[in-house]
């Protein structure tokens, strides 16, 4: 089936890599080499020259080149890992996350495997894959109502009980019986987080 639909143009989605490290450049080729896996390999964004028989879409930065798959509407990357810089690797990949339907990572080697990743093998390379259903409106909507029933549903069921500990912390310590701590949530935002 799967070769029949590489026949079709329209069923290979376009894919571009951010970056460049040798896993990254072969798992490229395996993609072009290999039309069954659903990928068309549309081009390179790099910082540096890079030997490839794709096209090379100059950029000053990889965060320029976020910006620009965002404006073209492209939905799908493999990012490239750089050992070295672990903390641009994983700001760049944050960066993606809201707005990439998926995201293959061509990792440097294999200790990205512990962040319990899906990793897929192809001819020569391996690929990483993080994919986001919460870049689909329809599931963003389910999730937060899910939540919000779930929230209300819980907080009636539990507010016996913590009134209760708020009466013992109230005999045994005085008050405030409540207290606030600063968070870190979703995108490294900040927010108050009450507790006991």
């Amino acid at each position: 089936v799967k070769r029949l639909l590489a026949k079709w143009p329209e069923w290979q989605r376009p894919v571009v890599l951010l970056g460049v490290n040798p896993n990254g450049l072969r798992a490229a080729a395996d993609l072009a080499a290999d039309p069954t896996t659903g990928y068309r390999v549309e081009a390179i964004f790099s910082e540096t020259p890079a030997v490839a028989a794709w096209p090379v879409w100059p950029v000053a930065s990889l965060d320029e080149a976020i910006e620009v798959s965002h404006e073209r509407g492209v939905r799908s990357f493999i990012l490239c890992e750089d050992p070295s810089n672990r903390q641009t690797f994983l700001r760049r990949f944050s960066l993606l996350e809201d707005f990439a339907k998926e995201v293959r990572i061509a990792a440097a080697d294999q200790s990205l495997h512990t962040w319990r990743i899906e990793s897929e093998v192809l001819k020569s390379s391996f690929l990483l894959h993080y994919e986001n259903p919460l870049t689909n409106p329809f599931n963003r909507i389910l999730k937060r109502a899910l939540d919000l029933s779930a929230g209300v549903l819980l907080g009636v069921v539990a507010a016996p009980g913590m009134v209760a500990i708020a009466a013992v912390i109230r005999v045994s310590s005085g008050s405030p019986i409540l207290f606030r701590q600063m968070r870190l949530g979703r995108g490294g935002r900040r927010f108050p987080l009450v507790k006991f």
